[in-house]
C-alpha cells in the first residue's frame, strides 16, 4: 500500500496515464519483492538442514530455522517504514512543494538527516539500544541453537559479546563458536564504527563554539594580551631605566646588572609575543560575516566615489558651457569695438 500511494502521487504529479512509468526498474521491482520476502519471512516448522563443515572441522546437518528467525527480525522495517511516511516532514503539503521545487527528494535520508540535525542525541541512542537489543537477541538464538551449552547462549553473556563488539574493544573473554554468530559479531563490528563516527561529529558540532561566544572569547583574550603587553613594556622601560642608573653609577658588570639585564631581554620577548598573538587572533577571528561587512563597505566606498566622479562631470561640464559663453561674449565685444 505505501508503495502503491507513492505510485499514484508519482502519476498525478507528473500527468501520467501508465502505472509502470512511475517505476524505476529494476530497482523499484527488486525492492518491492525483496519487501514483501521480509513481511514473509517465518520460521518453518520442523528442521530444515543443509551439509556443512562445523567450526571443529568436522563434517555434519547444519539446521537452518535459527537463520530463518533471525531473519524475522527484518519485519522492524516495517516500524521504521511507518514512522517515516507518518512523519511531519512528509505528510506536510509545504514541505513537499519547497522539495520539488528545490528538486530535493523528501523521503526516508531526508527525514533521517533532519532528525539527526534536530535531536542527535535522542536518535543516536535510540539507534545504539536498538542495535544492543537485536544484535543480542541475534547472537543468543544462533549460540543457543546449534551450541546450547555455550556461555553465549545466556543472554546477558550475548550482551556483552555485543557491547565489547559494538565498542571495537574486544576483550576476548567471550567469542562466538558459531558462523551464524560470528557474521552477526562483524555486522555488529560494523555498526559500531559507523555510530561511533556519527557520535563523534554529533559531539564535535555541539563542543564547537558559537558565532557569539567566537566573539566574546576573542575579545577577552585580546583584552587580557593588552594587558599582557603593557605589563611587559612598563617592565622594559623599568629595566632599562635600572641599566641606565647602573651604568651611571659605573657597574659596569656582575651578578645583579646580569639579573636585570636577562629580565629586560624576557619583557621584551614577550611583549613581541603578545603583539603576534594578538594579531594572529585579530586574522582568525575573522568570519563570514565580516567579510560580507567588508566586502559592502568597498562597494559603499566605490558608489560614493562614484557618485562624486559624475558629480565632478557635471561640474566640469557646467564650467565649460561657462567659458564658452565668455568666450561668445568676448568676441561680440570686439566685434562691436571694431
Amino acid at each position: 500500500m505505501y508503495h502503491a500511494t507513492g505510485v499514484l502521487i508519482q502519476m498525478t504529479d507528473n500527468s501520467w496515464e501508465d502505472w509502470r512509468l512511475a517505476m524505476d526498474f529494476p530497482f523499484s521491482y527488486l525492492k518491492v519483492l525483496l519487501e514483501l520476502l521480509v513481511c514473509s519471512i517465518h520460521p518453518i516448522p520442523g528442521n530444515i538442514v543443509v551439509p556443512s563443515y562445523g567450526v571443529d572441522g568436522q563434517y555434519r546437518m547444519v539446521s537452518l530455522d535459527a537463520i530463518f528467525s533471525i531473519l524475522m527480525l527484518a519485519r522492524l522495517y516495517i516500524v521504521g517504514k511507518f514512522t517515516v511516511v507518518h512523519h511531519k516532514l512528509l505528510t506536510d503539503t509545504s514541505t513537499q512543494s519547497l522539495g520539488a521545487l528545490n528538486k530535493v527528494k523528501i523521503n526516508t535520508v531526508f527525514v533521517f538527516k533532519a532528525l539527526m540535525s534536530t535531536i542527535p542525541g535522542t536518535m543516536l541512542i535510540s539507534l545504539m539500544l536498538a542495535i544492543l537489543i537485536i544484535n543480542s537477541w541475534a547472537t543468543r538464538t544462533c549460540e543457543i541453537y546449534y551450541h546450547p551449552g555455550s556461555p553465549e547462549s545466556s543472554y546477558l553473556n550475548s550482551m556483552w559479546l555485543t557491547a565489547i563488539t559494538f565498542l571495537t574493544i574486544g576483550y576476548g573473554d567471550f567469542t562466538p563458536s558459531t558462523y551464524c554468530g560470528r557474521f552477526v559479531a562483524v555486522l555488529t563490528g560494523l555498526m559500531g564504527v559507523g555510530t561511533t563516527a556519527l557520535l563523534v561529529a554529533v559531539l564535535a558540532s555541539k563542543l564547537e563554539q558559537t558565532r557569539p561566544e567566537k566573539y566574546v572569547h576573542t575579545f577577552v583574550s585580546r583584552v587580557q594580551l593588552d594587558k599582557v603587553r603593557k605589563n611587559a613594556a612598563s617592565d622594559v622601560i623599568k629595566y632599562a631605566l635600572c641599566l641606565w642608573r647602573m651604568k651611571r653609577q659605573g657597574i659596569s658588570s656582575g651578578h645583579k646588572r646580569t639579573w636585570v639585564y636577562g629580565k629586560l631581554l624576557r619583557a621584551i620577548t614577550t611583549m613581541r609575543e603578545a603583539k603576534n598573538e594578538k594579531i594572529s587572533i585579530g586574522e582568525s577571528s575573522v568570519g563570514i560575516i565580516e567579510v560580507s561587512k567588508s566586502v559592502n563597505d568597498v562597494f559603499e566606498i566605490v558608489e560614493q566615489m562614484q557618485e562624486e566622479q559624475t558629480g565632478l562631470q557635471t561640474k566640469i561640464i557646467d564650467i565649460e558651457d561657462r567659458i564658452s559663453n565668455i568666450d561668445r561674449k568676448l568676441d561680440t565685444l570686439i566685434s562691436n569695438s571694431r
